[in-house]
């Protein structure tokens, strides 16, 4: 039996923190403009995608959204990753989001950030860190 992997928030505003420094991971406490993404797989690939490439940044999710990802946009080391991979400091913000693969789909991680281990954020911060 497969088995569907389900990214979601449970209780109110979710702010899930990925951060990813040279030395000591930390969250910019400098506030600064949330992007918007529209709630569909392809609005929120090429959010995550331009997060990286500017560095990184906050993306406000759509509430109650269920992004269902159709394929992987992305690959790790342990295989294909329906997200891009995390590379930069990027804080997901959403009040009852779900990130899911869509039962169809081939088998891939929802979400993975990649970094040295050494660079991850503190634990609960940060999921799957390689």
């Amino acid at each position: 039996m497969r088995t569907v992997r389900t990214l979601r928030s449970i209780l109110g505003v979710c702010a899930l923190t990925l951060a990813l420094t040279a030395g000591l991971a930390a969250v910019p406490n400098t506030a600064h403009a949330q992007t918007p993404v529209l709630c569909d797989e392809t609005s929120l690939v090429n959010a995550i995608t331009a997060a990286n490439a500017a560095g990184g940044d906050t993306l406000a999710l759509v509430p109650f959204c269920t992004y269902q990802l159709t394929s992987a946009h992305g690959s790790s080391p342990t295989g294909p990753v329906g997200l891009p991979p995390i590379t930069t400091p990027i804080t997901l913000l959403g009040m009852g989001v779900t990130i899911t693969r869509d039962p169809s789909a081939p088998a891939f991680r929802v979400l993975q950030v990649q970094g040295a281990p050494d660079n991850c954020a503190p634990s609960g911060s940060v999921i799957g860190c390689t």
